[in-house]
């Protein structure tokens, strides 16, 4: 299957659809939408998404004054704990 332009919206899944090839659409889409914006602190394999150890802060303002910036992750820390991109 060929790489997705730049351009081609998320690839939706219908019943008539091969999974497979869905599948691998998605991921290049996952590829190109995505990963080129995260490259460095998420890795995404298919199948699996591996995260580097991520700071706990409270809410967004705690982990501004802990020193993130706009796109970092942070962990909130609850039950369950949620993964969060500081605004």
């Amino acid at each position: 299957m060929e790489k997705l332009s730049e351009t081609q919206k998320f690839p939706t899944y219908k019943k008539t659809d091969d999974f497979e090839e869905w599948m691998t659409s998605f991921q290049t889409w996952i590829e190109n939408k995505i990963y080129a914006e995260l490259a460095g602190k998420v890795n995404f394999l298919l199948g699996n998404t591996c995260l580097p150890d991520i700071a706990e802060y409270a809410d967004n303002d705690a982990a501004i004054a802990g020193g993130l910036v706009a796109g970092d992750f942070y962990r909130n820390g609850g039950d369950p704990d949620i993964v969060c991109i500081v605004q």
